[in-house]
């Protein structure tokens, strides 16, 4: 499976225009690595939360590898699996090549 996929990042482009893509961008960057130090710090029910959030916004994105991580980890919250470092270790460097993909695309 590709990380992003272009074809959806090009409808929400094409839904929203460029300049507000790359503002909405920005800020999901931010947003997103706020969420994953929320989530390493954070109890279950954050981590959760962080994970929902991730994988939902992430979609508009196109980041497709992301946002079945972030969906699969939540599952494993929601069914009592604790969500250790290696997990936020395989989100962070997931989010970072998938972000690159997108960035690349965006230039």
């Amino acid at each position: 499976m590709h990380r992003v996929s272009i074809d959806s990042l090009k409808q929400y482009e094409q839904i929203f225009g460029q300049e507000k893509m790359r503002r909405l961008w920005l800020e999901f960057t931010e947003d997103a690595r706020q969420k994953l130090d929320q989530a390493e710090k954070g109890d279950k029910e954050e981590q959760r939360l962080a994970f929902h959030s991730l994988r939902s916004s992430s979609l508009v994105f196109g980041m497709t590898a992301f946002s079945t991580f972030c969906q699969k980890t939540e599952e494993e919250i929601l069914n009592g699996i604790t969500t250790g470092k290696e997990t936020l270790s395989e989100a962070r460097k997931l989010l970072i090549e998938s972000m690159a993909d997108v960035e690349a695309y965006l230039a």
